[in-house]
């Protein structure tokens, strides 16, 4: 069970609730589905309920069956077949996605550490939506994250000007509505496979109430490694106790506008620029300026979406004019979210 923090939320919730910062037209409706779960039953389902972490976790959702729903009339009926059904879909199809996709990964001592920590992990908070990698179960998610570290890895198709992904990672790394933390996580065990990152931060910056569950989530796995939350600027003053390896902090989105000198190294985002609107977009833009140094990038994961309200176009039209392009991969793996990989260069050398 993931420990909940009745004081820590309050907090959250305080610095949220005093500022004007919004949530986007696309999330607000989860945002008030996750509040309300949390203030029903704390963290107590960050494995299995989906409504807690709907959009962001790595607990399964049960679809409605309409044939079944007819059939057995009454929800007490027809609810455990849907989920006896989901779940054997789920044991079924978690053995063979990453066995079926296994050359397309190079990174064998990285994906080792990450199985061999997440397995345990994953047992004891009761996560439902899994994928065995090498013989070990780990969140959904997690796999994901290898996906795109592997995009980032590969020189192929970044050109003459791109870094190795270790030079990437060597310093600070923030991920930009970075959900739990899964990709945040699986980018420290890089940086300690490859021995680089030594003393840097990893920063997770999200809206409340996902920034607070990111919190507690990063604080269940790493401890005292996990600075205090940045909640507003102020926050930063604080003097934190020197670490000898790698410190994470959240930031809540709603001290962003105000918060300079992080001295970034490399910024990530999946999925949610194009969840954002425009002018929110445009603030993340001057967070990323106000916080980079001249060897900073950003890589960004978009999915396929004919919706306009999660097109690409409006945010990578920024990008584009406000940093310089170095490439783009698309991603296309069976069991994995599909999408294509862009790379910015934040200061053009």
């Amino acid at each position: 069970m993931l420990p909940f923090n009745e004081k820590m939320f309050t907090a959250f919730q305080k610095s949220h609730d005093e500022t004007n910062v919004a949530s986007s037209k696309y999330w607000q409706s989860y945002v008030d589905v996750i509040v309300g779960e949390i203030k029903e039953d704390g963290l107590d389902g960050f494995g299995t309920s989906y409504n807690l972490t709907k959009g962001f976790g790595d607990a399964m959702s049960f679809p409605r069956r309409p044939k079944i729903r007819r059939l057995l009339i009454f929800p007490f009926l027809y609810i455990p077949v849907e989920k006896y059904l989901a779940q054997r879909n789920q044991n079924r199809t978690s053995m063979s996605v990453f066995a079926n996709v296994k050359d397309f990964f190079s990174q064998g001592e990285f994906i080792d550490r990450v199985t061999r920590e997440l397995s345990p992990v994953t047992k004891e908070l009761g996560i439902n939506r899994y994928n065995n990698v090498n013989g070990s179960n780990i969140p959904w998610r997690y796999m994901q994250a290898i996906g795109y570290i592997e995009l980032l890895s590969s020189r192929l198709g970044w050109g003459d000007e791109a870094p190795t992904i270790e030079q990437l990672f060597d310093g600070n790394t923030m991920d930009i509505g970075g959900g739990y933390g899964p990709f945040v996580d699986a980018l420290s065990m890089f940086k300690t496979t490859s021995n680089v990152g030594c003393k840097s931060t990893n920063y997770l910056l999200d809206q409340f109430p996902v920034s607070f569950i990111a919190n507690q989530y990063l604080t269940y796995r790493y401890g005292s490694d996990v600075l205090p939350p940045v909640l507003n600027v102020d926050d930063l003053k604080r003097t934190d106790t020197g670490k000898d390896g790698q410190s994470f902090r959240v930031i809540q989105n709603t001290s962003a506008k105000d918060i300079k000198g992080l001295d970034i190294k490399f910024f990530f985002n999946s999925a949610s620029f194009q969840e954002m609107d425009v002018q929110q977009v445009k603030e993340y833009v001057h967070f990323i300026k106000n916080n980079c140094n001249e060897l900073s990038h950003l890589a960004c994961f978009y999915y396929p979406s004919g919706k306009d309200s999660n097109s690409l176009a409006p945010s990578l039209e920024i990008f584009n004019k406000e940093f310089k392009a170095l490439g783009q991969k698309s991603f296309d793996l069976k069991g994995f979210v599909k999408g294509t990989m862009y790379l910015f260069r934040i200061v053009d050398m």
